[in-house]
């Protein structure tokens, strides 16, 4: 697809961008919400549940004396499936949402072929922002964090431009110029953010006169509160930053 140029479109304003994608998410809620709770709320609680049993789970699978660990024979495995599967999703719903912003017609069906026929360009592209993020973090983690930020948009630019990984990376490095201390700041606010809803909600389900640490991994927190913020984070999180291309894409075409 081709993003409309537009060069009277400011660099980046904030409200512009939140109202971009607000209005493109407005009538895919459902969309977005389901496949977020099926590929990153479901995982997460069973994750949090194999944590909390992870000793009776590896006698009953792998014996009283196992030469493998649990997380090894069944984590590995696991996270072999569901990585390309939930990378596979974020690009559906990245390019669902600019669908919408270009005006053009939805086909869900359409879109999720679209990015499924990529997963190997995404596969790659999220092992190459996760070498960049661990070697430049370990170059006193400023650097790691710059990377993150000049690379955030490199999902949607490779669904909109069809893109090949170190090229979307590119992209999104030339697009965020000039305004990555306000994609870093609103990520990092969104990310505490999310911290404080998640043991605060935790907290209060909790019964009470609990402790703290009784709190933050107790059931309602493990499987209900932690999965909620989790799908609630992507599909903002989605949104945004695909409203932020979309907008910077359109006023640096």
């Amino acid at each position: 697809m081709t993003v409309p140029s537009d060069a009277s479109v400011a660099p980046f304003h904030l409200a512009r961008t939140l109202r971009t994608a607000l209005s493109a998410a407005r009538g895919r809620l459902l969309f977005l919400f389901v496949v977020s709770a099926i590929t990153v709320g479901a995982p997460e609680a069973l994750s949090n549940w194999f944590r909390q049993n992870y000793a009776p789970i590896s006698r009953a699978i792998l014996g009283p004396s196992p030469s493998l660990p649990a997380w090894l024979v069944i984590g590995a495995p696991a996270t072999l499936v569901f990585a390309p599967a939930q990378l596979v999703v974020v690009g559906w719903m990245n390019r669902v949402l600019l669908m919408a912003m270009a005006g053009q017609p939805g086909d869900l069906g359409r879109d999720f072929r679209y990015s499924a026929s990529r997963i190997a360009r995404l596969c790659l592209l999220s092992l190459a922002l996760a070498a960049g993020v661990t070697l430049f973090t370990l170059l006193f983690v400023i650097p790691g964090v710059v990377f993150a930020t000049a690379a955030c948009l490199s999902v949607p630019a490779m669904m909109a431009e069809d893109l090949r990984p170190m090229e979307a990376i590119d992209r999104s490095a030339l697009l965020t110029q000039g305004v990555r201390w306000w994609l870093f700041g609103l990520g990092a606010i969104s990310g505490l953010g999310a911290v404080v809803v998640t043991d605060v909600t935790a907290i209060l389900s909790a019964p009470h006169g609990a402790h703290l640490s009784a709190a933050l991994s107790s059931a309602p927190a493990l499987y209900l509160v932690r999965p909620l913020v989790a799908v609630v984070s992507q599909v903002v999180g989605v949104a945004f930053l695909t409203a932020a291309y979309y907008e910077l894409a359109a006023g640096k075409a």
